[in-house]
């Protein structure tokens, strides 16, 4: 029941303050433990982005030293380097390298200075979200699928 003043206005009770206070602290205390499962799949899409901008890097950096350049993914998926560049993905991403060639199975990924690669998909994982870089061998072009 609501308070009233002597002049009659209505306000909140102390009880009624206190009570949406806790539920407040609740929805807190829970935002961490639901905001990896709500923005898994902007997690995935940020290091897509950031790899794929690392190969068209490669991509550039072969064409204009002339010298083969070459993505190594760690044997646990959670890295890759690129020259003297290494980057770890964020946590629970996983990169695989999907390829016809046995550079897959090395976890290596060539670029070559006449714009041609290897050729394959880089896949990313996280929880049950996926996301796939196809590099084509002949062309070296690079599409993305979220």
């Amino acid at each position: 029941m609501r308070a009233t003043s002597a002049i009659g206005s209505r306000g909140f009770t102390l009880l009624e303050l206190l009570v949406v206070l806790a539920i407040l602290v609740l929805i807190a205390c829970a935002w961490p433990l639901a905001s990896s499962h709500v923005f898994a799949s902007q997690h995935l899409r940020n290091e897509s982005q950031q790899l794929a901008g690392a190969v068209r890097l490669a991509q550039m950096t072969a064409r204009i030293t002339g010298r083969t350049q070459e993505l190594l993914v760690s044997q646990e998926g959670r890295a890759y380097r690129l020259a003297s560049d290494t980057h770890e993905l964020a946590r629970g991403v996983i990169l695989r390298i999907r390829s016809g060639w046995g550079d897959a199975a090395e976890g290596r990924f060539l670029l070559f200075p006449d714009g041609s690669s290897s050729g394959g998909a880089l896949d990313l994982s996280l929880q049950e979200h996926t996301a796939t870089l196809r590099v084509l061998p002949a062309t070296g072009r690079l599409e993305m699928d979220p």
